[in-house]
């Protein structure tokens, strides 16, 4: 008898804040007068979100993280940090002076000092707003991935042209995938998808994505409609499960409620970025 088993391994579990201290401790990074900081900028720098109790980096952290380990790779060594911690401990136990050890870090050769003159002019700004991730088929396609003053964006070589594509604000690098990207592309590239008609007002409903995700729109960007009426798909929403009525329906948003007994004004309720919401 002959019997086939499948055995798949399973990544490993991602950070949280527990684990990442744990992880700092066993490397001598930091002390407990300093975790919270740590895990405090971490977050307050985009460089992760947190889902659950789990810290999900960001493409901002990938991005500063490559940029980083390319020009200052003995600076982001935890060896490196490790060993600073030492000296500052010995510092505070007065034996080391303070000054002398600043003069060695930030003016000596090849100290902070010297090393960020050497190293800024070499930097790239194209280079350094670029990330390699390693998503399965994505090599062999022209694709890249950068960090822009708006947020994630793929760009993608096509007859001599160069098409670009936002990535979704909520969407994390690990759940980007090759096939998505191509979705992403060839949905700029086809630009907006219209659903019909508004017959009370002429005008056509489309449906298309940005930063923030998918989203439904009254009419064309002009230069006499800069920013024409728009509405986020709710949570769960499918775009492929976006007709006409549906989206009338997002637009007609926010509907007014009523006014309010006491104050006489009126109450209105709505879909945001964030979410549904009430208005007074």
């Amino acid at each position: 008898k002959l019997e086939a088993l499948t055995h798949e391994t399973t990544p490993p579990a991602r950070y949280t804040e527990a684990t990442l201290i744990k992880f700092l401790e066993k490397e001598g990074v930091g002390r407990p007068s300093t975790y919270a900081s740590i895990i405090s900028t971490i977050q307050g720098r985009k460089y992760a979100e947190k889902e659950g109790s789990a810290l999900v980096p960001s493409f901002t952290a990938f991005a500063v993280t490559e940029l980083l380990e390319t020009h200052f790779p003995d600076l982001v060594d935890t060896q490196f940090t490790s060993e600073m911690e030492e000296q500052l401990d010995e510092i505070a136990r007065g034996n080391y002076d303070r000054l002398s050890y600043i003069k060695s870090y930030y003016e000596a050769e090849s100290g902070l000092k010297e090393n960020v003159d050497k190293q800024e002019s070499q930097i790239e700004p194209a280079k350094a707003r670029r990330i390699n991730l390693p998503l399965e088929g994505l090599q062999k396609e022209p694709i890249e991935l950068f960090v822009g003053r708006f947020g994630p964006y793929v760009q993608m070589g096509k007859n001599g042209e160069t098409v670009s594509a936002s990535i979704p604000v909520d969407m994390a690098p690990a759940e980007l995938t090759s096939d998505k990207i191509k979705k992403l592309i060839e949905s700029s590239e086809e630009g907006p998808e219209s659903l019909g008609q508004d017959h009370e007002t002429g005008d056509h409903i489309y449906l298309l994505t940005g930063r923030f995700g998918p989203y439904v729109q009254r009419g064309e960007v002009t230069e006499e409609n800069k920013k024409p009426p728009r509405t986020s798909l709710l949570k769960g929403m499918k775009p492929e499960d976006v007709d006409l009525k549906l989206a009338l329906k997002l637009l007609s948003l926010p509907r007014t409620l009523g006014e309010h007994p006491e104050t006489g004004k009126e109450v209105k309720a709505g879909v945001g970025r964030y979410g549904p919401f009430i208005l007074h």
